[in-house]
Formats: structure tokens, sequence, C-alpha cells
């Protein structure tokens, strides 16, 4: 699987870019804003073609250019229902107090909605890639784990869910620390040491590795 890391945002989201070995066809994972022409840029330069777009959550800089980036590939794009909301009014997960800060950037408090919106649910593009999707609330309602594979290999993307030595926050609309408790205890019950982690914001990481050295990720954390 080839995976390449494009900076997006002004937070420096990460959006990937992920093609099976063979092929031209690919997934887009959290396009960010302010960056759909870098993006597609890359993409050009890799001549790859995208499939589908997802969205681990749907905060404005994982998934502003969203629709975007759909109307100029044509492809539907995945986020869950308990986050579609944020993709056409992104103060519904940032809050109010923002809403300045969302007008510098984007205009307005407004985004036009993706044409094919769907809800997260396993999937395959043609490109042989299969998407595997977890809830995982808790920095959002709606914030989902991608488990992503080609069936020889695999990578799970953790959005603002986990990072490497940290979590994501949960004082936003939506969020929530208990189900954020709740979400990394069943990380660390259901996937493997070795699970490679793309988190969105940060360098890759394992879930063994968090296991040693996240402070989030250790006991007296985690019990309710």
């Amino acid at each position: 699987m080839r995976i390449e890391t494009i900076p997006v945002s002004p937070w420096t989201a990460n959006c990937y870019l992920m093609a099976a070995d063979q092929g031209t066809g690919c997934l887009v994972v959290d396009p960010g804003v302010k960056g759909s022409e870098v993006v597609s840029a890359a993409l050009c330069r890799l001549g790859w073609i995208p499939e589908a777009i997802a969205c681990t959550h749907g905060h404005l800089d994982h998934s502003g250019d969203a629709a975007t980036l759909a109307a100029v590939w044509g492809t539907p794009v995945y986020c869950a229902a308990a986050d579609q909301e944020m993709l056409s009014k992104p103060s519904a997960g940032l809050g109010t107090r923002l809403v300045p800060l969302i007008r510098q950037l984007i205009g307005e408090d407004r985004l036009s909605v993706p044409g094919d919106l769907r809800d997260h649910g396993p999937f395959q593009i043609p490109c042989g890639l299969r998407v595997e999707p977890h809830a995982a609330p808790g920095h959002t309602p709606g914030s989902t784990l991608l488990g992503v594979g080609d069936g020889s290999d695999s990578v799970l993307l953790t959005g603002d869910v986990l990072f490497q030595g940290t979590i994501g926050r949960t004082d936003l609309p939506g969020g929530d620390l208990r189900q954020m408790r709740s979400t990394l205890r069943r990380i660390i019950e259901i996937f493997p040491d070795n699970t490679v982690l793309l988190p969105g914001h940060g360098e890759p990481t394992t879930v063994g590795a968090e296991k040693l050295h996240n402070p989030y990720l250790q006991a007296d954390f985690l019990k309710d």
C-alpha cells in the first residue's frame, strides 16, 4: 500500500492519500481546509485519481474541503452521520466562540454539502482498498477510526482521537471525556500492539508505543 501525507489547513492537519500497490485509484482521508489546491496538485504529481473521500470527523480543519474536492473529482464523501452537520456549518463542531476565525478562513459559517454524502460503513473502492470504520466518540460524537488495507498491509487512521504521546481535546461542542476514555480502552483492547496509527496531526506511531509512553493510555487515566 502506498501512502502520501499532505499537511493541510492552518492547523497543519494530516491529509492522507492512499493507494494500492498497483493502479491509479486512491482514497483521500481528511482533505483539510484551504488546501484543496495542494491536495489536487499532489494527486496530479502522483498520477492518482480519488475514488472516495473519507473524514475521520467533521471538524473544519479535517473536512472543510471535502465538498470542493468531491465536486472536482466526482467522488462520494464518507462521514459519520453524527458529524455531518459540521460539514456545512463548522461552528456546530467548533462553537460560536470560534466563528470569527471560521469567517476569517472561509468567509462565513457555511460550506456546501457534498453532493454524494454517505454515512460511515465498511466499503471497498475499485482500486482494492477496503475501509473498516470503528466508532470512536469523545473528541466529537461522530469521530471514527478508519482501518484501511489492501489485503496484505493495513493501517489505522485515528483522526483527532489518538496522537503520538497525547489525545484529542474533549472541550469542544460534542466532546465527552467519559466517551473518550471508553474509546481509548477499546483501542488498546481490540488492536494489536503492532498496529500502525496514522493520526490527524503529527507523526505516525503504533498501539504498542502509545501503551508504553502515552500518559492517556495508562490505567489511572482510563478508569471512569
